[in-house]
């Protein structure tokens, strides 16, 4: 029996084993696998969790405020992953609106630093890839590092 927990494969040689060692339930972290093939990803394959398919990623898809482009350079592994849009929170795949952000006078939104800028033009950020990222509030913009009101934008 294979169990894989989350960007990882793991073989086991009874399905308890993929039972968490700490508790009598399962570890949400370890999906059970009928078959796998390692080469091919073949075989019937199943995630237990919501929104979870079995594919190819990485763990910093799944992070909130990450950016995509930064994602691209890391490898990826045959696993259970968020499916696209959803981020990786308290161990389940959740939209990423429930992303926390730091600052109380930003949101989590699909959006882009871009929009965070005092001098920001809407059509170019407009072409910029979106992504669930913690964008200041409206009449708000990113001044060192904070959310502050469009008034102490520098003239």
């Amino acid at each position: 029996m294979r169990c894989a927990k989350r960007g990882h494969n793991t073989t086991f040689e009874t399905p308890a084993q993929c039972v968490s060692r700490n508790t009598i339930e399962r570890d949400k972290d370890y999906i059970k696998q009928t078959s796998w093939d390692d080469d091919y990803g073949s075989g019937d394959e199943s995630c237990d969790g919501y929104g979870e398919a079995m594919t190819y990623g990485n763990s910093c898809n799944e992070a909130c405020g990450t950016n995509p482009e930064d994602c691209k350079q890391i490898a990826t592994t045959y696993s259970c992953w968020c499916i696209d849009g959803l981020k990786y929170i308290n161990q389940e795949c959740v939209n990423g609106t429930n992303c926390s952000c730091t600052d109380s006078n930003a949101r989590s939104v699909l959006g882009n630093p871009c929009y965070d800028d005092c001098n920001m033009v809407e059509e170019v950020c407009d072409l910029e890839e979106l992504y669930w990222y913690c964008n200041c509030i409206e009449d708000y913009y990113k001044i060192n590092n904070t959310c502050q009101p469009a008034a102490n934008c520098p003239s």
